[in-house]
């Protein structure tokens, strides 16, 4: 991994990188691209996918539970 690699999956643009990327890894990009999209433009990462289906919830932080979610490949775990 190096410096700064997330921010091709971010925003979605590692079809730019001159790094090997699979079809996993753009998976995982339009994936976090939607969180992040969603929580820009409608204060909730929880909009539907671009296909309309929904993703895994990711809920708000509340006290000692901060609700984080790992984001790895094609799939989503809580931690």
């Amino acid at each position: 991994v190096f410096h700064s690699c997330d921010l091709w999956f971010w925003f979605e643009t590692i079809s730019m990188c001159h790094r090997p990327y699979r079809g996993h890894h753009y998976e995982l990009a339009r994936k976090m691209a939607n969180y992040l999209a969603g929580f820009v433009k409608e204060h909730d990462p929880n909009v539907p996918d671009d296909d309309g289906s929904s993703m895994e919830e990711w809920k708000c932080a509340s006290g000692d539970d901060l609700n984080i979610i790992e984001l790895k490949q094609c799939s989503l775990h809580k931690i």
